[in-house]
């Protein structure tokens, strides 16, 4: 079912862009009218693993959507821009993804208001857009789906530059306060004072962008509630304290692009650090190379991740109740289930792309995975082990 999510932001500029279209005919203006859409299916070998959400049954719901994108021009400097859209997967709502008014102040500054893309890593402006990138599925290590892709807030930019390189730096600050996925569960989460710059250098083949965001983060879930309430209320205060989903996190991120006439490269790296017990601190990165033939683009992505996860707090006697036995059992319970969330692991991805019109595209993907559990995981029957699946995906990607 279709969820849609009002707020204030969306409301206001959706209702300015509609409100405008008499005037903007009038005048010899229009709203422009653009939007993209795909279709993915997807399979994995392995029926003990889930990659991407694909386990071993087809699926399309996982990465499937359209969307619809409104843009005006209110005045000289002023403009407007909407993107409803429809996902069919379940972790991720459908509604207003885009709201947001673009103050344009000259040809090199402009400032944004509104609802807006966080601007995470290379792909963030066109992750929804698949006809921008090579894969059908960006690399999971690197684009991880707990971090949100949307925030509310103002963004700044400004470009400059010479004959030789172009510039653009960025800067913003908002919030975030929705739901965000982790090992499938929604887990409720507001974070404050989020803001971050990016800084881009672009050169006629080659371009580098690095970034650095930060925001307090407040997670919130029965999940774990169930769990730490009691053990704070029992005097377990440091495993309470190792539940806890409040703190600071800081993220880095850098890549670099190459795009000749026959191949390109991409490599991108990101690290997440931070004080919140229950996220894992990570580093992960890729590296991708293609080549273009006529009217068909290969590539091969070398793709990696490496996590520090939650460790368990021995404080919990057992033995001495079945009340007490149970909440260690509630408690490994929940680490081990954070844990999974963000294993090390490592992939190789071939694919093809066929370019069937300038605005259409059929990719096949193959991806070979391998995760290596942390041995915090104490109810497996070994303190470490490899689980690997092959991950086969078809999308239809396009734009209109």
């Amino acid at each position: 079912m279709l969820k849609i999510k009002h707020n204030l932001y969306s409301l206001i500029i959706f209702i300015i862009l509609f409100l405008q279209v008499p005037t903007l005919k009038a005048e010899d203006k229009s709203i422009e009218v653009s939007g993209f859409a795909r279709i993915v299916a997807g399979i994995a070998s392995n029926e003990s693993v889930v990659l991407n959400d694909y386990d071993n049954h087809i699926h399309t719901e996982e990465e499937s959507l359209v969307a619809v994108q409104l843009d005006g021009q209110l005045t000289d400097k002023i403009s407007a821009t909407g993107q409803l859209l429809y996902h069919s997967a379940d972790y991720r709502d459908s509604g207003v993804e885009w709201a947001y008014l673009t103050y344009q102040h000259n040809q090199k500054l402009n400032f944004k208001i509104g609802k807006l893309r966080t601007p995470f890593f290379q792909y963030s402006d066109v992750i929804d857009v698949g006809l921008s990138y090579p894969w059908i599925s960006p690399p999971g290590q690197v684009y991880k789906k707990y971090m949100f892709s949307t925030f509310e807030g103002a963004k700044a930019s400004y470009h400059f530059g010479n004959e030789q390189l172009a510039y653009r730096l960025e800067g913003y600050w908002g919030q975030f306060d929705s739901d965000i996925p982790i090992n499938g569960y929604q887990f409720p989460t507001t974070v404050d004072d989020i803001k971050g710059a990016v800084f881009n250098i672009i050169d006629d083949k080659l371009s580098y962008r690095v970034s650095y965001h930060t925001g307090f983060v407040e997670l919130d879930s029965d999940f774990i509630n169930a769990v730490a309430i009691p053990l704070s209320q029992l005097g377990f205060a440091q495993s309470a304290q190792s539940l806890s989903g409040r703190g600071d996190i800081k993220f880095y991120q850098a890549s670099m692009t190459y795009e000749g006439l026959r191949y390109f490269t991409i490599v991108e790296f990101i690290k997440i650090t931070g004080d919140i017990p229950i996220v894992p601190k990570a580093t992960a990165a890729y590296a991708t190379f293609g080549y273009y033939f006529p009217t068909f683009t290969a590539h091969l992505t070398i793709a990696t991740n490496n996590s520090n996860t939650s460790e368990t707090v021995n404080e919990i006697p057992a033995g001495v109740s079945p009340q007490l036995d149970q909440l260690m059992f509630g408690y490994k319970t929940v680490i081990n289930s954070l844990n999974y969330s963000d294993v090390d692991s490592d992939s190789l991805t071939i694919g093809l792309r066929w370019n069937v019109e300038a605005n259409l595209a059929l990719k096949f993907d193959l991806t070979t995975f391998k995760s290596k559990l942390p041995a915090s995981l104490l109810f497996d029957n070994s303190t470490v082990k490899d689980k690997r699946t092959n991950l086969l995906q078809v999308g239809l990607e396009w734009v209109f």
